[in-house]
């Protein structure tokens, strides 16, 4: 038991850290799933204890055990479409006070079909028997809110890299593998900043289709959970907790997922002196049901917050690369040469770099003058035709080079002539340090500090 409370402990303790992804894409992944997490935990473990207990009458001769296993089995069943204006009627929610009556006549008095014949129209059944697989769909849930954040990470396992490279200084590197347009190609960028939208999309999605598959599991009765528990929360206390047969509408939890339904068995045995069989009808109960209704209203809430959360992020994301563009637009000829010599990837890193080590980010911005807006720009390995010579700048360029910001005053810069690997250059080799950082696999703490 203690190490389950231990569990459920870590589970809660959210670490305050740096992460790569933002806000909105945290809420979903790190503050939801874990509560999901708690959530499926629970019904996992009440889930080893589930049993049906039905009322079986002494004079049945027949295993109140084996009744229990039975209905476990095939599940139970009620009468949804039974009128409910009139509460003396029922005993519990869908479930007539008489469970010989199964049908309904024209006036919408409940009757028998065996007894009354054909002017006795059939009520139908709702089964239940999503118990049996409870823990498993809580969980599928729980990897559908975390699925987003693992294409992230395989979408952005560059700024990964890159984190590697900052923290340690290696502004060399940096610069050889991230603004090399020979090994970081500009359709590879692009397609980068393209599935980042996606992965904004994709949290939407999958947010959306938790709630469609809980309501299509639940009959319907989901979409409308949370406004309903709010309306039945504002009652009184006997209003709200009242017996099913004195009061006028059933609690919203009941409709979701009943705990009292029908059971029918069917009872045969034969041996070379008697024959006996019998069919039986039992109310039964499935007090489980009362925690399931629990879990998912919290898991209505779960999605709502999902469902803003990451509707505001891919707003967000949308409005800060439009906002991007249009100010380059607004900076004239000027601002929008710089555009045509980076890549929005790499302004990408270069804001990454801003913020980490602001000194490998004038080294950076110098290389990037001298290599790019002082020298005719090499094409794109993947652009680039046949016989096709490398194009000049084009006229605004050289006045980009005084917006760039430049290096403190005194400090040691690194003048790079050309960018290494350009116009068949060799790129030199990388140091065995930074080498064997980059190939051996991450420990824990460095997963987190990253990416969780």
């Amino acid at each position: 038991m203690s190490g389950i409370i231990g569990g459920v402990v870590n589970l809660i303790n959210i670490q305050i850290k740096s992460r790569p992804d933002s806000i909105t894409d945290q809420i979903c992944r790190v503050f939801l799933v874990r509560i999901m997490l708690i959530g499926t935990l629970i019904v996992g473990l009440n889930w080893y204890r589930d049993r049906v207990s039905c009322i079986v009458p002494r004079e049945a001769a027949i295993s109140p055990q084996f009744v229990s296993d039975a209905c476990w089995i095939q599940g139970f069943y009620i009468f949804p479409g039974i009128p409910q204006e009139d509460p003396q009627k029922l005993a519990y929610y869908g479930i007539p006070s008489d469970i010989a009556e199964d049908g309904i006549f024209d006036n919408g008095k409940l009757c028998s079909r065996k007894v009354d014949g054909e002017d006795c129209m059939k009520l139908d059944k709702r089964f239940y028997i999503q118990y049996q697989y409870m823990p498993f769909i809580l969980a599928a849930f729980t990897g559908l809110f975390y699925l987003p954040y693992i294409v992230f990470k395989k979408v952005n396992d560059d700024l990964l890299r890159l984190k590697l490279f900052v923290a340690k200084g290696a502004t060399e590197e940096v610069v050889l593998r991230f603004f090399n347009r020979q090994r970081n190609k500009k359709l590879s960028n692009r397609g980068r900043v393209a599935l980042n939208v996606v992965v904004k999309v994709l949290y939407v999605v999958c947010t959306v289709c938790v709630f469609i598959f809980a309501n299509k599991l639940l009959y319907g009765n989901f979409k409308n959970l949370g406004t309903r528990m709010t309306s039945w929360g504002m009652m009184t206390n006997e209003e709200m907790y009242n017996y099913r047969w004195d009061r006028a509408e059933p609690k919203p939890a009941d409709v979701l997922l009943p705990p009292f339904g029908i059971c029918d068995v069917r009872e045969g045995a034969k041996d070379q002196r008697s024959k006996v069989g019998n069919k039986h009808k039992f109310i039964c109960e499935f007090s489980q049901h009362v925690l399931y209704q629990y879990v998912f209203v919290m898991l209505w809430y779960v999605v709502l917050i999902g469902l803003i959360a990451s509707s505001i992020g891919f707003l967000l994301h949308v409005g800060n690369h439009l906002y991007t563009l249009i100010a380059f637009r607004l900076g004239g000829s000027k601002a929008m040469g710089v555009l045509k010599v980076i890549t929005m990837r790499e302004y990408q890193y270069l804001e990454f770099c801003r913020k980490k080590n602001f000194i490998m980010y004038c080294d950076i911005v110098y290389v990037l003058k001298k290599t790019r807006l002082q020298q005719p720009q090499a094409p794109d390995v993947d652009e680039k035709e046949p016989g096709s010579e490398a194009a000049p700048s084009e006229t605004g360029i050289e006045e980009t080079e005084s917006e760039l910001p430049t290096a403190p005053p005194g400090q040691d810069m690194r003048l790079y002539p050309q960018l290494p690997g350009q116009d068949g250059q060799v790129l030199p080799p990388i140091d065995r340090d930074t080498e064997a950082q980059l190939e051996r696999p991450l420990l824990d703490d460095e997963e987190e500090t990253s990416f969780d």
